[in-house]
């Protein structure tokens, strides 16, 4: 999983490999069925003739223990900086914590796999 990544996002993250065994504990459940929400959403810049684009995508996801949303940002080209091509941001949540912990897209653009702050650690 942490290959997928790019390596700008490994180099940003936050303890990329507790996160990541954070969300394989987290994700509990044998997928039952899945859906695209929003996107994908693909912004592409070009300045003077550098491209970045970007690719954004929301899906639900139930298991027969759970159901779950995903936030996916991934860098499929950038000319600029081509450390930054791969996996950017991944966002897991349960479906009902949607309200708290999947805000807008441009505040979920954080390197790495999300985890929610524990209580007591700020």
């Amino acid at each position: 999983m942490k290959a997928m990544f790019s390596k700008l996002a490994l180099e940003k993250a936050k303890d990329i490999d507790g996160r990541m065994e954070y969300l394989f504990n987290f994700f509990q459940g044998k997928v039952m069925a899945w859906e695209q929400d929003g996107g994908p959403i693909v912004d592409e810049t070009d300045e003077d003739g550098h491209i970045t684009k970007e690719f954004k995508s929301f899906f639900s996801v139930n298991t027969d223990k759970q159901k779950y949303l995903f936030f996916i940002l991934d860098y499929t080209e950038n000319t600029i900086n081509p450390d930054n091509v791969g996996l950017y941001a991944l966002r897991v949540i349960k479906a009902e914590n949607e309200e708290t912990q999947f805000v807008s897209w441009q505040k979920m653009k954080i390197a790495g796999i999300y985890r929610p702050p524990v209580k007591g650690n700020n």
